[in-house]
Order: structure tokens, then C-alpha cells, then sequence
């Protein structure tokens, strides 16, 4: 069916869901609060505040699942298999880094032509920007799309929260 046809069976869906096993709850509820703290994201809503907002089926949520990984991190996954939300997105362009070797090489170049890497203006870094895509606004027309679902362990129900920025990395 159409994405945006079916959305109001897909919050029906979700609402209707079981709640995550274990301690999944609240360990997915604490990571979606500090997410919320950090500016993030907003809520816990209602789906008739989203009703409200949008339109009755004119939004569509993303469930928040968890993982633990082997650093012992647990991190948050927003399931955009499953909203078939992953469906309506597509890439003009995509980066193709395969080594630092071509970095290195343009760094050289540029500092050949300035005299030195220092008069290039050059700074190099393997440093990775935490939460780089949380740092992406979401398209005000596009906030509809931009739901997340997350199990109240507290109310014991489904709530959701509108994402402020890029949910994927």
C-alpha cells in the first residue's frame, strides 16, 4: 500500500504493539530522555497530538528498539525497515571513502602549491563528530515522517516523540 495511505493503519499498529522484553523498556526510555535533554527531540506526545498537528494518517513513527553492543554500549535504533519509512528515501550522491590514502594525497598537493601544510591552513583528523547526523535539522515539511515510538515503561503504553534532527548515521 501506499506510504502515506496506510500510515493511520501503521500508528494503529504500533499503538497495539508488546512492549519491549526485559529491561529493554527503560533502558530505550533513558536513552530517548537524554536525547530529549540534549534538545533532540521533544516529548512524550500522544498520537492525537500528532493527529492534531498532521492530519488523522498523515504521519508516520518510527519504533525505537535497542541493542547491546559489544563495547558495552547500549544504543537505540529507530526501525525504519519496519515503518517502511527506509523505502521513501533515496541518494543523489554518495561519498566513496575506501582509504585515507586519497586524503593524504590532497593534503600533499595542497600543501605543494601553498609551500607547506601549515601555510595550506590544513588540519587533518580521524577524530569522529559525535551524533553528527543529530547535528542535520529535520525539513519543517518533513517533521511528519520524523516520529519516533518509544514504550512508556512508566504509563505502560506507547508514546512518541518528534526527532529534531536526522534520525540515521
Amino acid at each position: 500500500p501506499d506510504f502515506v495511505q496506510s500510515s493511520a493503519a501503521w500508528v494503529s499498529s504500533v499503538l497495539h504493539r508488546l512492549q519491549p522484553k526485559g529491561e529493554d523498556a527503560q533502558k530505550i526510555w533513558d536513552k530517548t530522555i537524554t536525547e530529549r535533554k540534549l534538545g533532540l527531540m521533544e516529548g512524550p506526545l500522544s498520537a492525537a497530538h500528532f493527529d492534531a498537528i498532521h492530519g488523522h494518517g498523515r504521519w508516520r513513527p518510527v519504533i525505537r528498539f535497542g541493542i547491546d553492543q559489544k563495547d558495552g554500549k547500549y544504543r537505540v535504533i529507530d526501525n525504519g525497515r519496519s515503518s517502511s519509512t527506509n523505502d521513501t528515501v533515496s541518494a543523489r550522491e554518495r561519498i566513496h571513502c575506501c582509504c585515507l590514502s586519497g586524503a593524504v594525497a590532497a593534503v600533499r598537493k595542497f600543501a605543494s602549491l601553498a609551500g607547506s601544510v601549515t601555510a595550506a591552513g590544513i588540519l587533518m583528523s580521524t577524530n569522529d563528530m559525535e551524533r553528527a547526523f543529530r547535528q542535520v535539522p529535520v525539513r519543517k515539511d518533513q517533521l511528519r515522517y520524523s516520529v519516533v515510538a518509544v514504550w512508556s515503561p512508566d504509563d505502560k503504553e506507547w508514546v512518541f516523540f518528534q526527532l529534531l534532527a536526522m534520525p540515521f548515521g
